[in-house]
């Protein structure tokens, strides 16, 4: 098992907290750095919404990003290749809505 999540030196260690070693990011797919609602979880399935254009894409939550509030990291959503490059000007922009499914 491997942390899902970084975990610093004194924190609890839960269950939710470790998991299997096979990566959530299918194989050929582009991590793009977004920020994600709270609870989102590596491998929650996500729709990102360009909302520029309305176009949607599919992906999945590769990291979660920090939960400590002072600290500016986001997380990681993996998308299709076909669809990274707009997924990516999106986020930069803050032109990207991010929904995580939940079921």
């Amino acid at each position: 098992s491997v942390a899902t999540r970084p975990i610093e030196s004194g924190d609890p260690v839960l269950a939710s907290d470790v998991g299997q070693s096979t990566s959530v990011v299918p194989t050929g797919w582009w991590v793009v750095g977004v920020t994600l609602p709270d609870g989102a979880r590596a491998g929650d399935r996500v729709r990102l919404v360009l909302l520029d254009t309305g176009s949607e894409v599919e992906g999945v939550v590769a990291h979660p990003g920090s939960d400590d509030p002072f600290d500016a990291s986001d997380g990681g959503v993996a998308v299709p290749p076909e669809s990274s490059a707009d997924v990516a000007l999106a986020a930069a922009d803050a032109r990207l809505a991010v929904l995580i499914s939940t079921g």
